[in-house]
């Protein structure tokens, strides 16, 4: 692991200045944009999975040959902490050397039944299900908000140890009933408890410099179908969302980094698209609650949208309605052919290159601020 984490900083180190370092955020952003193709800014929206558990040299060759710039991890990708934290050192010397942009490596560290590095974390938290998390708010408010704060400020340490720089968590998602699938993923009913222990999660995570994902816009917590496997659908009135639904998201928009979309209809909020692809509902979470962070699809090969998508679809659809990051955790050719439909949508005009200079922004602003090495 010493040897990977040397060679890494060592090759960083040669490097010309303009790929790692830049007075301010705004002259790094600018000018990394500005010395992008329109392939490398694609690669740079999409956030992929890889297979098994080491990184051949096709695989990472594969990853730079496309400017992929972001990694979700799975329990196939996690054996022990030494394979962990050597795969997730050599994706990084792989992809940074070449690009002068570090990766973003995420995984779905929600704890309980999502527990992805719980088994090489030595944590016991990660035990613990949101939803008997969030029932402690209810006994004691604040002995909750500590313990939940220091249990992920524990949990951002062993992420950076083990080179994880993302979250796809916490849920933000309210479960009133407990025949909702996501029922033990979330931390309740109240909006007011959902957004207290998010808040400690965030806080947590922020303090190790971790980033953190809020989930799922809209709402799922009315559904009992999994969009896994079926297109969630939710008739929720606008004004019960506004007064329930939107109140985590609205309540931790200035101090979360990212927020997921979620594959659900909700009727009122659009008629056709689901929320993953809705500009309508996007716009939402621009204009009216305000979010100006990164804004990530859920898993675009989900059943919820393949069963009424091709992939070509679902990438400009998803780039349409305002996504920054495609999570598309398909094998190499379906993700080439998401690729392939973007940059083409962008030629002929449909996607304008602006709309994806400003996510791209967006990522590297975050990549700024979490990843690159100011000292």
């Amino acid at each position: 692991m010493r040897n990977f984490l040397f060679k890494l900083s060592t090759l960083l180190c040669l490097l010309s200045p303009t790929q790692v370092l830049a007075v301010d955020e705004n002259g790094w952003v600018e000018g990394r944009i500005r010395e992008m193709t329109l392939r490398e800014k694609i690669g740079q929206m999409m956030m992929v999975g890889i297979y098994g558990d080491r990184i051949t040299v096709s695989e990472a060759k594969y990853l730079v040959d496309n400017s992929i710039g972001n990694i979700i991890l799975f329990d196939q990708n996690i054996t022990d902490e030494d394979q962990l934290a050597g795969m997730t050192a050599y994706l990084q010397e792989a992809v940074t050397v070449n690009s002068g942009i570090p990766l973003i490596i995420a995984v779905d560290q929600e704890g309980g039944v999502v527990n992805r590095i719980g088994k090489v974390s030595g944590l016991k938290y990660t035990r613990h299900n949101a939803n008997t998390l969030g029932k402690t708010f209810e006994i004691a408010p604040k002995k909750a908000r500590s313990a939940l704060f220091n249990a992920n400020l524990a949990l951002g340490k062993r992420m950076q140890e083990l080179g994880i720089n993302m979250n796809l968590a916490p849920v933000l998602d309210l479960a009133p009933e407990e025949s909702s699938y996501i029922h033990s993923r979330s931390y309740g009913s109240s909006p007011e408890i959902v957004a207290a222990a998010a808040l400690s999660v965030v806080s947590g995570l922020k303090a190790t410099n971790i980033i953190s994902t809020g989930k799922h816009f809209p709402n799922l917590g009315y559904s009992i179908e999994d969009s896994h496997h079926t297109l969630p659908v939710i008739n929720r009135r606008v004004s019960d969302l506004k007064k329930y639904e939107f109140l985590p998201f609205i309540k931790l928009k200035d101090d979360i980094d990212a927020i997921m979309i979620g594959h659900v209809l909700v009727p009122e909020l659009d008629r056709k698209y689901p929320a993953s692809l809705s500009k309508n509902v996007i716009n939402i979470l621009r204009t009216e609650i305000g979010f100006s962070g990164l804004i990530i699809s859920d898993d675009l090969k989900m059943k919820a949208l393949t069963h009424s998508y091709t992939v070509p679809e679902i990438g400009i659809r998803s780039v349409l309605a305002g996504n920054d990051i495609l999570l598309a955790a398909w094998e190499k050719q379906s993700q080439l052919q998401m690729i392939d439909s973007i940059e083409k949508a962008v030629q002929r005009k449909v996607i304008s290159e602006e709309q994806i200079d400003e996510s791209v922004a967006r990522i590297l602003s975050i990549k700024y601020k979490y990843l690159i090495d100011r000292q």
